[in-house]
């Protein structure tokens, strides 16, 4: 009897240990890429984000209009994500002959977070941005 007991501790303090965090799985979550199109008055606009897991994103997009198509200046930085608060760290990109812009940090709230949807809000405004999966990183 005595020895199931402790059999049995042990086992369950094993199995807690090899659990994943909540943290750790919303992180794994987040890896990959996700799309955002939106329409605005006869303009297309997508954003391409993609999270690595070694804590680096890369934001790209483009707009289309008929017959046009402008790439956005990449973004580049690093993420860390906890609890539901996303902290985006990067350098804003450089205007031609002005002095290299200095890092910014930007503090985003998770709304939704599945394997197939990203809703992620500004935390000043509240202002939602909805994203799907494109594909795993």
């Amino acid at each position: 009897m005595r020895a199931s007991v402790v059999f049995m501790v042990v086992a369950a303090s094993l199995a807690a240990s090899c659990a994943t965090s909540p943290d750790d799985r919303q992180r794994g979550l987040l890896v990959g890429q996700w799309q955002q199109r939106v329409h605005v008055l006869g303009e297309v606009r997508t954003s391409v984000w993609s999270f690595s897991m070694d804590g680096s994103y890369r934001l790209t997009g483009y707009s289309e209009t008929p017959g046009m198509r402008a790439d956005h200046v990449p973004e580049y930085g690093a993420w860390a994500l906890t609890g539901n608060t996303l902290e985006l760290r990067h350098l804003p990109a450089a205007e031609p002959g002005q002095p290299a812009p200095e890092l910014t940090t930007e503090a985003r709230r998770i709304v939704k977070l599945t394997g197939e949807d990203f809703v992620t809000a500004d935390t000043r405004f509240g202002i939602e941005l909805a994203y799907r999966r494109v594909a795993p990183q």
